[in-house]
């Protein structure tokens, strides 16, 4: 190659390095007023909003991803997910905001914190969030057509993959008044029951597992903690009428089988 042919290449390839930069660095276009303002109806965005002095199309330009989805029927949905500092929460991120678009209006639909997403074409949306480092909860929503209701929830071990459901209620076979339920619980990832009992009725709790293998505990919930007891046996008059919570925490990171056993009159 000659001289001159060597500076004209060296001096196209000097101006294309200092275009591409500028290409990859194009900003997005704004959202539409009217998404930018549906995404302010929900507080928490507005707040921040209001705390980083922009408008409220700017802010959602900078603070927001967004992606359109055409569901089976036509319709058109806007999910938008926000990763800043301000919009996270503690350990779940980004903000997940779910819009329906109508006629060019938007309407928030579904809002959550979400490690994952998905929105499928029959509008259902799948959200993952963290529960502890290793223990992410999964929930699914089914789409109504105008609002969203959650039809299965669940905790997923992310080392072992193992899924079970978020809670799981006790129910008592006709004219008895207690019942045995089996699990596997792992620290951190244990298992959680329900039942609905009255002010006054006396609720005791058993839990037994294999030889030489170790549960944690049982936590009895309403409200706010009833009682948090390591020995694996527990009797109690409960305090008011509604649904307890009766949780079954694991020992070691390995999951245990158990057996908790509940009685109530």
């Amino acid at each position: 190659m000659s001289a001159s042919r060597f500076m004209r290449a060296l001096a196209a390839s000097l101006v294309a390095l200092s275009i591409a930069p500028r290409l990859a660095l194009a900003a997005e276009p704004p959202p539409p007023p009217g998404l930018a303002a549906a995404l302010l109806e929900e507080r928490d965005i507005a707040s921040c909003a209001r705390r980083s002095g922009l408008s409220a199309t700017a802010f959602a330009a900078k603070a927001f991803d967004f992606e359109r989805v055409t569901l089976e029927g036509g319709a058109h949905m806007t999910v938008a997910t926000g990763a800043n500092s301000c919009l996270c929460a503690v350990q779940n991120c980004p903000t997940f905001v779910l819009l329906a678009e109508r006629g060019g209006a938007y309407r928030i639909v579904l809002s959550s914190y979400a490690l994952g997403s998905s929105v499928l074409p029959d509008g259902s949306a799948v959200l993952t969030a963290h529960d502890t480092a290793l223990v992410a909860d999964r929930t699914t929503y089914h789409w109504t057509g105008t609002t969203y209701a959650v039809v299965k929830a669940e905790r997923v071990d992310q080392q072992s993959g193992v899924v079970k459901p978020m809670t799981v209620p006790i129910a008592f076979a006709p004219g008895t008044f207690s019942a045995t339920v089996a699990g596997k619980a792992a620290l951190g990832f244990g298992d959680t029951y329900t039942l609905r009992a009255r002010a006054g009725q006396t609720l005791a709790l058993r839990v037994s597992s294999q030889r030489g293998t170790a549960v944690g505990g049982v936590i009895v919930l309403h409200g706010n903690t009833l009682v948090a007891d390591a020995k694996l046996r527990w009797t109690g008059k409960l305090p008011a009428n509604g649904e307890y919570a009766i949780s079954v925490e694991g020992a070691t990171d390995s999951l245990v089988p158990y057996r908790l056993t509940v009685t109530i009159h």
